[in-house]
């Protein structure tokens, strides 16, 4: 008969914690214990394992390679055990979590989602645009809705819902004349943090001489930008789907079109398949065809 280790799994739940954040106060916040409570826990997995966890002055404490090794392994375990409890929690049998970028939710998603509640009523979806890194989000979410490089190979739990395409956008009349790419260098571009080389991109799917960036005015997210553009502040590269509404009653416009970036998006079911996954996927994919 297996024995399994008589470590404290208190105090294994209590190190990930601390490791996770790099710091005992927030994890006892976390936790909902005292720092004390928590320190205690860290001292006790000392006392029974055969290396340090930490090593530096009491100041200034970091982990050891064993123990960053350690915590990565309490980690994904940790997710593992909340993703199935979340799985066979009756409770939830209801709820859908989906997660999507800020930008994409707020300018394509949302705009959709009447008719997903109106066809699927009995299905709660709830949203998030969470920062945290995808490896954590996805023990926590049912679907994940994402854009994959050209350089990505396509994975079988991937759900292709459509092929991006690239093109600048400014408001109607900001130039009085536009006959190539070239003019656009007069005005101010916008770019964006999160995608900061879409310029570069479209111009090398449109196969024209490159614009000098000289002129540019950098925002956080691109919804900021797109709204900036709309206001008349300059043109700014965006994908075709975040904007043709504004295209469509003429708040912006799209001189040169739109060019095939090679990036795709995708839907991706989560832990075990779940009707409710796959319902709102198979949703999503006729959505788009009949829209």
């Amino acid at each position: 008969m297996k024995s399994r280790s008589k470590i404290s799994l208190n105090a294994l739940k209590t190190f990930e914690a601390v490791a996770r954040h790099n710091n005992m106060s927030n994890a006892s916040i976390e936790l909902g214990v005292t720092p004390g409570a928590v320190s205690r826990q860290i001292s006790e997995l000392q006392s029974v394992v055969s290396f340090n966890l930490f090593s530096g002055p009491r100041t200034n404490r970091v982990l050891t390679d064993e123990s960053r090794q350690l915590a990565a392994t309490l980690t994904s375990a940790l997710d593992e055990i909340d993703a199935t409890l979340l799985a066979l929690d009756e409770t939830r049998d209801t709820i859908l979590d989906v997660a999507c970028l800020s930008t994409m939710a707020v300018r394509w998603l949302i705009p959709r989602l009447h008719r997903f509640r109106s066809e699927h009523p009995n299905i709660d979806l709830r949203l998030s645009t969470s920062p945290r890194s995808p490896d954590r989000l996805r023990n926590r979410i049912d679907v994940s809705i994402s854009v994959l490089p050209p350089t990505a190979s396509l994975r079988p739990q991937d759900t292709v819902l459509f092929a991006e395409s690239l093109g600048p956008v400014l408001k109607p009349g900001l130039l009085c004349h536009c006959s190539g790419p070239d003019d656009l260098s007069s005005l101010p571009l916008l770019t964006t943090k999160t995608r900061p080389q879409a310029w570069q991109e479209w111009q090398a799917q449109l196969g024209s001489r490159p614009i000098q960036l000289t002129n540019q005015n950098e925002f956080e997210h691109l919804s900021l930008a797109i709204e900036a553009a709309a206001n008349g502040l300059g043109v700014c590269v965006t994908p075709e789907h975040l904007v043709e509404s504004d295209i469509g009653s003429g708040r912006l416009i799209a001189p040169f079109g739109f060019q095939q970036s090679g990036y795709v998006y995708v839907a991706q079911a989560h832990g075990r398949r779940k009707r409710r996954s796959d319902a709102f996927i198979d949703w999503l994919s006729h959505d788009l065809m009949t829209s």
